[in-house]
């Protein structure tokens, strides 16, 4: 991924994060046949891209990074809370509450656990965060229009 000189290469990556989340969300989405005509293998990659780049964002968005170049809302737009924050908080959870979006994601995609298996059907948890994800989204791209002026 190359960077377009001048600009903030916090926002490369958020809007790359968000392109990528919209475009495996796209492909997942019910009755699409570019999804259908797909190896298994391939609709495996395509699903575990589309969570991979939920869990990204809701990381950027409810800024739980704690190392100092990591990116996330509180420094793309110092003070800004978003509407639906809380709910896209309350709703994800955190790795240590069993059967939570987060925890499910790290238990079954991002680290090998024994509580992964040769399979685990996604479509409850993308229906759940992703339309908490893209309100929260609208908001930070009319807010970060303001900022910009």
């Amino acid at each position: 991924m190359s960077r377009p000189t001048g600009t903030d290469s916090r926002w490369v990556v958020f809007d790359y994060e968000v392109m990528m989340f919209r475009k495996m969300c796209s492909l997942l989405a019910n009755g699409n046949q570019e999804y259908a005509d797909l190896s298994w293998y391939v609709k495996n990659a395509v699903t575990e891209s589309a969570i991979l780049h939920t869990r990204q964002l809701a990381d950027i968005l409810l800024s739980r990074g704690s190392q100092p170049d990591d990116i996330n809302l509180q420094t793309l737009l110092p003070g800004f809370q978003p509407q639906g924050l809380n709910t896209l908080r309350q709703h994800y959870g955190d790795n240590r509450t069993a059967n939570t979006p987060c925890w499910t994601i790290n238990k079954r995609l991002a680290h090998a656990t024994s509580q992964r298996g040769d399979s685990f059907d996604y479509s409850s948890l993308l229906n759940g965060l992703v339309p908490l994800l893209e309100g929260i989204l609208v908001e930070v791209q009319d807010q970060r229009a303001r900022v910009a002026g």
